[in-house]
């Protein structure tokens, strides 16, 4: 309870009194609940969302979804895509970059990419009301890219909060993160879901590799763009099979 108390403090704004001071170790295990995390955010988002479809719209509902999301996630991981693609966008030298994306402030780039980011995560939400489980479960995907690029590649500053999460799980994480992530998506999506859940993760770990050659690992900003390309692709994905 308190490794999954850690995982709900480091990535929600949930307050989670009794945590204190984590360990390398204790942060390290918290990447097995990234994924149950993720679902439970989707919960959260999408009961909004149920709100919005049966109050209003399913147009209203897609923003109630993105206000609860950025909400409980702190914004977490739109932050990090923005800084991301302001550093990319800088076309400069890796430690510049780097330094980039430790600047508060947002860049003209990192804004344009979250409105394109979160303007096709809207149009999908809009359409999604007739399979509500595919929201529910696309931030416990998200959270999974992450585990993996965690685990696939080096951490990319001499010291960070992201180091511990470099180190690798024991096993019983991997079969517990897993488990979260395709037991759900094969329970409720079937083969489609599992179809989408492999290609958004497949783009997730090349656009994490990517990253790494660019700026010599990844860091916390990195991971958080992973997290918000295997969301967009798994809705993609998921959402384009079923229209078929």
């Amino acid at each position: 309870m308190k490794t999954l108390g850690l995982a709900l403090s480091f990535l929600t704004t949930i307050p989670m009194p009794h945590v204190g001071m984590a360990s390398d170790e204790e942060m390290n295990a918290t990447l097995g609940f990234f994924p149950l995390v993720g679902l439970l955010v989707g919960l959260v988002n999408s009961g909004l969302f149920l709100v919005g479809v049966k109050l209003w719209s399913p147009q209203i509902a897609a923003w109630l979804w993105l206000i609860s999301n950025a909400s409980i996630t702190g914004a977490l991981h739109l932050d990090g895509w923005m800084d991301i693609f302001d550093a990319l966008g800088s076309r400069k030298s890796r430690s510049e970059m780097l330094a980039i994306m430790k600047d508060s402030r947002i860049g003209a780039i990192g804004a344009t990419a979250a409105l394109l980011l979160l303007g096709l995560k809207w149009s999908l939400l809009s359409v999604s009301a007739t399979t509500l489980a595919t929201i529910v479960i696309a931030p416990a995907i998200g959270r999974l890219g992450v585990v993996l690029a965690t685990q696939a590649f080096p951490y990319g500053r001499e010291k960070g909060l992201g180091q511990a999460l470099t180190k690798p799980m024991q096993l019983s994480g991997w079969f517990f993160a897993l488990g979260v992530a395709v037991v759900t998506t094969i329970a409720f999506l079937r083969l489609p879901g599992l179809v989408a859940l492999i290609v958004s993760l497949m783009v997730g770990l090349a656009w994490a590799r990517t990253l790494s050659r660019k700026f010599g690992g990844l860091t916390g900003d990195s991971y958080g763009a992973v997290n918000e390309l295997v969301e967009l692709v798994f809705l993609l994905v998921f959402l384009a099979r079923v229209s078929i």
